[in-house]
């Protein structure tokens, strides 16, 4: 307003979207909106969701797509997302989570970060029993 144009004059439209590759292996979308506040409160009540796991997330992705195509539509929608993607859970989840490989992998890291300084040290301290011989 400011410059005295409106926000419908920019035709700006926002749509909240959040990663879910582990559930569905896509992203998942609400609606479109050119209301900011509208579309952030939207993208955090999908992350929340998300964060709670997939019953929680379905229930409220659910509960966005009903409001446009009906609850049992957007039931239909979620819930052949979530089978379509059944066998990539299936193979990886012995593997488990991506966020859970990659803490492994800091770990182990860390691990042999800890064990080279070790050996290091332990190389210093032999060093030092030579010089002193």
């Amino acid at each position: 307003k400011a410059s005295g144009v409106t926000v419908e004059e920019l035709c700006i439209s926002l749509t909240p979207c959040i990663s879910a590759r582990w559930e569905i292996g896509t992203k998942i979308c609400g609606r479109r909106t050119q209301d900011v506040r509208l579309a952030v409160a939207q993208r955090a009540q999908l992350i929340n969701a998300k964060e709670s796991g997939w019953p929680k997330l379905r229930e409220v992705w659910i509960g966005i797509l009903a409001a446009s195509r009906g609850e049992a539509k957007a039931t239909a929608i979620v819930d052949a997302a979530w089978s379509r993607h059944a066998p990539r859970r299936a193979a990886v989840k012995g593997r488990g989570r991506p966020s859970e490989m990659a803490e492994v992998r800091r770990k182990r890291k860390l691990l042999q970060a800890v064990q080279e300084v070790e050996k290091a040290l332990d190389v210093e301290g032999s060093l030092r029993e030579v010089q002193q011989l």
